[in-house]
């Protein structure tokens, strides 16, 4: 149900014009636990869809931590800002880490964007920390 809802609402909040929108590029996360053996290569791709100067809806699929495929879908808030940095905080839903249940997740985020890309780096809790690259469209 998830995938499809993600794919229906992003392509829903994308027609109404392209400009400033972001194809993200999930790639890596780095767990603090070495001794659990978490999948740290989380490729996937997803949008970031302005909905406001400091708001975004987000959602896209990656490879998670636990060697699934998860989706996801939720918003970003970013109020303050210094030049090309924005620092704030996302929510989401996701799949993929609780079987047949959606998960709820909330984290700090920190991204920096100049000309056309950019690095989103998201501090989970105090040991993982997930890092994705974008390309703005």
């Amino acid at each position: 149900m998830l995938p499809r809802f993600t794919v229906g609402l992003l392509a829903l909040l994308a027609l109404p014009g392209c400009a400033g929108n972001w194809l993200v590029l999930t790639a890596a996360s780095y767990h603090e636990n070495r001794e659990r053996g978490y999948n740290e290569r989380n490729l996937g791709l997803g949008l970031e869809i302005p909905v406001h100067d400091e708001v975004r809806a987000i959602g896209g699929t990656y490879r998670n931590s636990h060697d699934r495929q998860s989706w996801y879908a939720g918003g970003q808030w970013t109020p303050l800002k210094l030049g090309g940095l924005s620092i704030g905080a996302a929510a989401i839903t996701a799949s993929g880490y609780e079987e047949d249940r959606l998960s709820l997740f909330a984290m700090p985020m920190i991204s920096y964007e100049a000309r056309g890309w950019g690095i989103n780096l998201m501090p989970f809790h105090k040991s993982v920390t997930g890092l994705q690259f974008k390309a703005k469209f």
